[in-house]
């Protein structure tokens, strides 16, 4: 882009080096040829730019190595791939420190016009959000040279902070993992009885099912476990040859207890071993010293020619829970201490594939091969293990349930959430938030109770939460990051983040703050079969196809210092605007967007206050509207909290966030969305109500923030009013008008009074700060709604015919213009 007068380089030369950024900062002013291109500019970003220009072929093979097949898949269209041309060079204008602040504003304005006209024209959506072209900073990542063979699982132990990995090669190594060190520490070598074959080890596992290979830490880091064929080895991590049990059939599951016993009734806890095979029976190892341990075998839990497929035991004080290949749940105990203390459910039609324990040990999570993962309640302390087993709620999906998870934080407060993730066949991730008390589920579970989902149209979400209080389970999120089936989804220890892993090694790990890409990497060729996350370090992956283990630095800090360009990346990606990796000013500008903000809003703020400038300017609206337009707002005035704990009150101990650094944007961010609701008849935001105020119940509280009702016959009946009867409109004419505010930036009643509910006046002439209007239903709308925001400091109501706020109606550049 030329913003200079085409003159002689030479005489150019000969001008004192004083005089010469005089003289570039005159052209800039007075430029023609800058004339020319700013009105060319003006027509490029009104007409939609093409923002997307075709990748070279050459490139794109270049590109893709080792996933080419995602790269050929129907849903890659390579021509919707390129360099933000025009929104770069603009971009690169608003960050020069070269160019006037004349220029710089300008240049804002037409960033935001031309991302308006592209959204306007706009009309293909992505299927995926990985980042497969690089947008994103990248985080380093190392392999661990695990084995002579290829890796089949690993095992994060968070209490000695070690990483335990198994391989085809017969052989356990424990490693300890920091951020800059990662160190071998022990190899676990399978033993074998005397008539068992050496290539023993060769068997290990299944290729295509890494739950016959478990590999499992006890509760204290104290020992591993780790199963081949019909043997189990335990070995003390702090050294000694193991121990080694031979079982009476192969080996398909193995559980320590999850969390260490609250109350026992014989003595000390002991360190105990659950071990399904696959004929169905169960038993009990109880591991007495580094050279001794006493198998039990469970015959009151013996179910005949089923196989274990998964256990899950919280605690060695409660009962443990066994899935089956025929879909079958068995409850049950270690013991047989009375009649009824073994249940079996009726749990799924296929065979059962995952189970999980919630935090709290009070609620199990079960998964099959099938579309619909269920919830079950346990029963009360009082009562026997087997009572009282209830459905609580069926989770459908599209596609068949690959895995779940469930977050490590505990919700708190009147009304506690859990959080878990699921992930499908046809690559679709699901986020979810559960209450902790059972009786908040619908009270028929067993008919099949659907859950809400934050993105179901409006009005049947209305019709749902009027017909019952209850909600269950709600899904937050659903990730589209994959096009191949999903694995694997681990979350991090402090829930705002979660990873998820499939087939042709994709790995994406996405924000729980808004959704969003925070990384993409491709772990290998083969699926990806294990992931676990590693505290301060980032996540280790495991790939069938794989002899190492490939550990992602993704750290909390790397994550937080990246979310902006993330939040940004994936609003222009929801309006097709792709191809950051080639417009590296762009994403300068997006990562600094909030720094930029800020600085401007703290270096205008006193003369808006007192009064030597009654509105920001342009160039700070501009900013505010692409804030809003690429949904910052929701991360920069909300703390960073898990989904299941926005509700909870803030522990300052722990949060460094402050709520008042940046009210004003989300008071901005409610008068934009409010508007348009108002245009659109939408329901407004839940920020428009003010907390403050007595409590409204929840079903009066639906239909005072439905806006449908407001139809366009009533903005004709309006606009005949408006032409009919004029001076009704003019400043002193006679109707019936409510004034209300504090008379700050540019709110009504401006006599010196501060009314803060509706109150009836006379006319308008009371309103000292009200423009005459012209004919626009816009502005009928905003003119009210803006009186509704007692703190509006960005943007008083402007009456321009389509344009009621130029700040709020270019901060709708990522909708549609009503």
């Amino acid at each position: 882009m030329n913003l200079t007068t085409v003159d002689d380089p030479v005489q150019r030369k000969f001008l004192p080096s004083f005089l010469r950024g005089v003289a570039e900062e005159n052209k800039l002013v007075t430029s023609p040829n800058f004339v020319v291109t700013q009105a060319l500019v003006a027509l490029l970003a009104d007409k939609g730019a093409r923002l997307r220009p075709n990748y070279d072929k050459t490139d794109v093979e270049k590109r893709a190595g080792l996933i080419a097949h995602l790269y050929t898949h129907p849903s890659y269209n390579p021509t919707a791939v390129g360099p933000l041309e025009l929104a770069n060079a603009l971009a690169a204008c608003c960050l020069s420190s070269r160019l006037s602040s004349g220029h710089r504003q300008w240049a804002a304005q037409q960033l935001v016009r031309t991302l308006a006209a592209h959204d306007r024209d706009n009309q293909s959506r992505p299927q995926t959000f990985a980042d497969m072209a690089g947008d994103l900073r990248k985080c380093s990542s190392v392999k661990l040279e695990a084995h002579q063979s290829r890796v089949i699982t690993c095992g994060w132990c968070s209490r000695k902070g070690l990483l335990a990995t198994s391989g085809n090669d017969g052989t356990v190594r424990v490693w300890s993992v920091t951020q800059n060190q990662y160190t071998l520490q022990l190899t676990c070598v399978f033993n074998r009885t005397a008539g068992s074959p050496e290539e023993g080890g060769q068997c290990l596992g299944s290729p295509g099912d890494p739950s016959l290979s478990p590999l499992v830490w006890s509760v204290t880091g104290k020992y591993l476990a780790a199963a081949m064929e019909k043997l189990v080895n335990i070995w003390q991590v702090n050294g000694g040859k193991g121990l080694l049990d031979v079982q009476p059939h192969w080996v398909s599951a193995l559980a320590w207890p999850e969390g260490e016993a609250v109350s026992l009734w014989c003595g000390e806890p002991k360190d105990v071993l659950l071990v399904g095979r696959m004929d169905g029976s169960l038993g009990l190892i109880e591991v007495r010293d580094a050279c001794t341990m006493h198998r039990t075998e469970l015959d009151h839990c013996y179910r005949k020619d089923v196989s274990v497929i998964h256990i899950a035991w919280y605690s060695e004080d409660r009962p443990f829970a066994v899935g089956y290949a025929d879909g079958k749940l068995l409850i049950g105990t270690k013991e047989p201490l009375e009649k009824g203390a073994v249940v079996v459910i009726d749990a799924h039609k296929e065979s059962i594939t995952s189970i999980k324990w919630d935090p709290t040990g009070q609620m199990l999570l079960t998964c099959a091969k099938e579309d619909v993962v269920k919830l079950w309640s346990s029963p009360g302390s009082g009562s026997s293990p087997g009572a009282g087993w209830t459905c609580l709620q069926s989770l459908p999906h599209p596609a068949q349930v690959n895995g779940v998870a469930w977050c490590g934080l505990t919700g708190h407060g009147a009304r506690p959430l859990n959080m878990l993730a699921t992930c499908c066949q046809n690559g679709l991730v699901s986020v979810w938030t559960v209450p902790q008390d059972a009786s908040a589920f619908p009270e028929s579970p067993s008919s099949g109770s659907e859950p809400r989902r934050d993105n179901e149209p409006k009005a049947k979400r209305k019709q749902q939460s009027s017909s019952r209080r209850v909600e269950g389970a709600v899904c937050v999120f659903q990730l589209k990051g994959h096009i191949t089936p999903v694995r694997t989804v681990v979350f991090s220890p402090d829930g705002l983040a979660l990873v998820s892993g499939g087939v042709g090694g994709l790995m994406n790990i996405w924000s729980l703050r808004d959704g969003s890409v925070l990384q993409t990497v491709i772990a290998g060729s083969g699926a990806i079969q294990n992931i676990v996350w590693i505290p301060d370090v980032g996540v280790a992956v495991c790939s069938n196809r794989s002899k190492d283990v490939l550990v992602v630095n993704c750290s909390t800090d790397f994550m937080s210092s990246h979310q902006v360009l993330a939040t940004c990346r994936t609003a222009l990606k929801k309006q097709g605007v792709v191809g950051l990796n080639m417009a590296p000013c762009m994403r300068a500008f997006l990562e600094r967007l909030p720094v930029m903000l800020q600085e401007q809003y703290s270096y205008e703020k006193p003369h808006v206050v007192c009064g030597e400038q009654l509105v920001h300017s342009p160039y700070m609206q501009c900013l505010a509207s692409l804030a809003v337009g690429l949904h910052l707002d929701q991360l920069l005035c909300s703390p960073p909290v898990p989904p299941h704990l926005r509700l909870c009150p803030l522990e300052p101990a722990t949060c460094t966030w402050s709520p008042g650094e940046w009210a004003w944007l989300d008071c901005f961010s409610t008068t934009v969305k409010a508007a348009e609701a108002l245009a659109r008849g939408n329901t407004f935001p839940e920020a428009f109500a003010v907390p403050d105020l007595e409590p409204v119940p929840k079903e009066e509280m639906v239909l005072l923030m439905d806006n449908s009702t407001w139809g366009s016959g009533m903005d004709e009946q309006i606009m005949s009013w408006a032409t009919s009867r004029p001076e009704d409109w003019h400043l002193g004419g006679k109707c019936d008008v409510f004034l209300w505010g504090a008379g700050r930036h540019g709110q009504l009643a401006e006599a010196g009074r501060n009314i803060l509910v509706p109150t009836t006046a006379p006319s308008f002439s009371q309103a000292q700060q009200v423009d005459r209007h012209h004919q626009s239903n816009v502005f009928i709308k905003t003119f009210f709604l803006h009186q509704l925001i007692s703190q509006s400091a960005v943007q008083k109501p402007s009456l321009k015919p389509q344009t009621a706020s130029n700040a709020g109606v270019e901060a709708r550049w990522l909708g549609k213009t009503p």
